[in-house]
């Protein structure tokens, strides 16, 4: 079952708070408030960057183009409002987990935010891949004509001035309502994470680091190191955490920015989310969470408050609108 609200996710929240609904895992990717991407790309009349040799950081620039959702215009910074994670706590079985993607940039503001709710913060899960972008600013350029601008050859300065390659997944955990996790396990059906279905042909314990097979990725690992990680390919035949950065099968025609790969988001599912378990996402943006857990066998509520996403969640989930089905039971439709 795939349930999509279309609204607010505070709203929705609440509204689901009051329905007494509960669910046993969350697992999302929420606005990463990189205000700078905003100012640079978030107007109707922004250009698409133009770093780079293969249109690869054009492409991904297009797709922020007109897109303000990251600013938090519309109110406080969402992903850094402690006020947000606390109303989430209280949809969250005891016990449950958070598994939430954030900036390399501004993730603190938001582990710092879930923590202060009260959630138990585990070590995050590091992604690395090598296709990130890069925004330096030439020290040179910026200086022109000015006579020592030949002393600053090759340096560069911005808050990203190397390029992005880490994005670190936040794993937080609700506490236990009860004295211990066996008890804990028993009334709630949460607390534990899952090891087994997560572990890398070797056997060995998955580590917290995810890559995406680049080369670039693939240097950061001595000689023999892999079997250390996991893999979540079909079903786990190498021994290091692959995935790439999403391709066009993972976009399935969606134009949204920052679309993770569906197999990544099924082993964060897989991790923290028991079967027959129900998993949300606040942010649910191109859908993939939804077939993620589809593909796993877990129920999942989504929320998206931008149109044009839940259009195309619905086209890529084949969910039809609950009042076009309520007007076809009226025979109106």
């Amino acid at each position: 079952m795939i349930e999509l609200h279309r609204g607010d996710s505070r709203k929705v929240i609440e509204q689901l708070a009051k329905d007494c609904i509960q669910v046993h895992a969350v697992v999302t990717d929420p606005p990463y408030h990189l205000l700078s991407v905003v100012r640079r790309f978030g107007k109707q009349s922004s250009k698409k960057a133009k770093v780079g040799r293969d249109g690869r950081f054009s492409r991904q620039s297009d797709r922020f183009v007109g897109k303000s959702w990251d600013s938090g215009e519309s109110g406080s910074l969402i992903a850094q409002d402690a006020q947000f994670w606390a109303l989430l706590a209280e949809i969250i079985l005891p016990g449950g987990y958070v598994a939430a993607f954030s900036s390399a940039r501004t993730g603190h503001l938001q582990a710092a935010a879930m923590e202060q709710a009260g959630f138990v913060m585990h070590p995050f899960i590091c992604w690395v891949y090598g296709t990130g972008m890069t925004k330096a600013k030439c020290a040179v350029r910026a200086l022109g004509a000015n006579e020592q601008a030949n002393n600053w050859g090759g340096w560069y300065y911005g808050t990203a001035s190397r390029k992005v390659a880490v994005e670190p997944i936040y794993i937080a955990q609700k506490p236990f309502s009860e004295k211990n996790a066996r008890e804990n396990i028993l009334k709630h059906g949460v607390g534990p994470v899952n090891i087994e279905g997560c572990r890398p042909a070797s056997g060995r314990w998955p580590a917290n680091f995810i890559h995406d097979g680049s080369r670039e990725a693939l240097a950061l690992l001595p000689e023999g190191a892999g079997e250390f990680f996991e893999s979540y390919a079909n079903p786990f035949p190498d021994p290091v955490i692959y995935h790439r950065k999403a391709n066009k099968e993972d976009r399935s025609g969606s134009t949204h920015p920052t679309v993770k790969p569906v197999a990544l988001i099924r082993s964060l599912i897989r991790h923290v989310t028991p079967p027959g378990g129900i998993v949300l996402d606040p942010f649910a943006g191109s859908g993939t969470t939804g077939e993620a857990a589809r593909q796993e066998g877990v129920d999942c509520i989504l929320i998206e408050q931008e149109d044009e996403y839940v259009d195309g969640m619905m086209s890529r989930l084949n969910l039809r609108d609950g009042a076009d089905v309520y007007l076809e039971l009226l025979g109106r439709k």
